[in-house]
């Protein structure tokens, strides 16, 4: 992929440059035929781009790797420009203009991760948005680490943004652990229907402090966990083998570990209502009779409390 121009300066012909091997993905840019998808309008727009132009909203979102949703009606490549600045518009991506903070990532300039935050907040549902948040409070690491503390701070220096009310909801139900988008949505369908808040994929242990499993949240104190698994769970006959198996260690220590797939989200909804109640009710009884926690951390211990 190349610039016009620097083919020009470059001693290339017009006629080269209409050849049947090149195409247009955008004005003042070839690229060989083969090569087209939105990646390659993406690289073109960064070539043609001014210094002060960068990538914004989901198209930032994705660049930094953020879990969304597979289609985004009526999204394209978006490309913003700082507020005093000019947008740039060409077939194919939104312009906008705007406030954010940008970083070179891979060599495209885009917005930071907090604003991608803030701006994603106009093009995602609650749950979509959360998973985000979550994603932002949990993955990231070292210089680029963003706390649940930092993203309501930056919901509030851009509180002039459309979506940053929304935005600061979802920061307030998002919660460190989360690991996938559809775990996100079965614990806010958890907390709507009453559940306590849960603990997010804490590890199991017995006596001997052996690990027994991991599940994607649970509430130790209850000895009640549950897991949301995808197809290949179901689908794989040794998976669901290893699956039934993992649970007996903890079964056998008093563990109840209830287990979710995507159909449980659909329609009614109730075993998922039934196991919130069950959940409630344990809560109810543990405050009525504690349990004897003697044995808890002998029984659910994290890895780096053992390391201690």
């Amino acid at each position: 992929m190349f610039r016009v121009a620097d083919a020009r300066a470059a001693g290339m012909l017009e006629r080269q440059l209409r050849g049947r091997s090149l195409v247009i993905p955008t004005r003042g840019v070839r690229a060989l035929r083969e090569l087209v998808d939105a990646q390659t309008l993406m690289d073109a727009l960064a070539l043609v781009a001014r210094d002060d132009h960068f990538f914004s909203h989901s198209t930032a979102a994705r660049i930094h790797g953020m879990p969304l949703p597979a289609v985004l009606p009526g999204d394209g490549i978006h490309v913003s420009a700082p507020t005093a600045g000019s947008r740039m518009r060409r077939p194919g991506m939104i312009p906008h203009r705007l406030r954010a903070e940008t970083v070179i990532v891979d060599g495209l300039r885009v917005e930071a991760p907090a604003d991608a935050f803030v701006h994603l907040a106009a093009m995602l549902d609650h749950a979509s948005l959360v998973a985000v948040a979550d994603w932002l409070v949990s993955h990231q690491r070292g210089a680029a680490r963003v706390t649940r503390e930092d993203l309501l701070e930056h919901c509030r220096r851009r509180a002039a943004s459309r979506g940053s009310s929304a935005a600061r909801r979802a920061v307030l139900d998002c919660q460190v652990g989360a690991e996938s988008p559809k775990e996100t949505e079965f614990r806010l369908v958890l907390a709507a229907l009453g559940a306590p808040t849960a603990e997010l994929n804490f590890s199991i242990f017995d006596e001997r402090r052996s690990f027994l499993m991991r599940p994607d949240g649970g509430w130790p104190e209850l000895r009640c966990a549950w897991e949301y698994d995808g197809e290949q769970h179901f689908t794989d006959p040794r998976q669901a083998a290893r699956d039934l198996d993992r649970l007996e260690a903890p079964a056998a220590l008093g563990w109840r570990t209830r287990r979710f797939a995507k159909q449980h989200l659909r329609g009614r909804r109730e075993a998922i209502v039934a196991f919130a109640e069950e959940v409630r009710d344990r809560a109810r009884l543990a405050a009525l009779n504690p349990l004897d926690l003697r044995g808890y951390w002998s029984t659910c211990l994290h890895p780096q409390t053992l390391r201690r």
